[in-house]
């Protein structure tokens, strides 16, 4: 996250420590908005996506739902990445398959922090010009996941309404990584503890 660009906040969490900290930030500046407000831009000017991450059925329905929104779109490829660790063989297939694809964008799918992690491990191999971790946004805009309503995403509490629909695989996130990540943040922010 350190060596990013740009960091759009997909957490209430993280909004809260960051609002604590003097940013202003808003909610509705996630990963979802910016890769739909792409989409939408992309679709008159001819730049083209890549999309990694999830699983087969997830990516065809998310490729054919913004093919009907976006018409012009150009998508370059995807892929879904088997749910084991990769190869050297395979991660380097990967790696070509998107250089040669010629796409604009890469946008990974694979959950935070995998996401985040396996852009930084591969930017000095990729050809690209942007490369955005989404998290679960092909779950969303494939509509196999439901976005919390206004109201409730507003309010702070997307992470209740995603744990009630995937409580597997949401359960994690919940009990534990989230209360740990603002633990260490009241201790950071208290100076009780020092983080680089």
């Amino acid at each position: 996250l350190n060596s990013c660009d740009l960091f759009f906040p997909d957490g209430i969490s993280v909004i809260w420590i960051a609002k604590l900290r003097g940013h202003r930030l808003r909610k509705k500046d996630t990963g979802p908005e910016l890769l739909r407000e792409f989409c939408k831009m992309a679709n008159g000017k001819g730049f083209s996506s890549y999309f990694y991450g999830d699983t087969d059925e997830t990516l065809s329905l998310l490729t054919d739902r913004l093919t009907t929104d976006f018409p012009d779109l150009k998508i370059a490829g995807s892929y879904s990445p088997p749910f084991r660790e990769l190869t050297a063989e395979e991660d380097d297939e990967i790696v070509r398959n998107i250089n040669a694809s010629g796409a604009d964008v890469l946008w990974v799918g694979l959950g935070c922090p995998r996401q985040e992690r396996w852009i930084y491990e591969h930017k000095d191999r990729l050809n690209i010009r942007i490369a955005v971790g989404v998290g679960a946004y092909f779950k969303f805009h494939s509509g196999q996941v439901k976005r919390a309503p206004g109201l409730i995403g507003n309010s702070g509490l997307e992470w209740l309404w995603r744990f009630v629909q995937e409580p597997r695989r949401m359960w994690r996130r919940v009990l534990i990584d989230g209360p740990q990540f603002v633990g260490h943040s009241l201790l950071e922010l208290s100076g009780l503890r020092k983080y680089e």
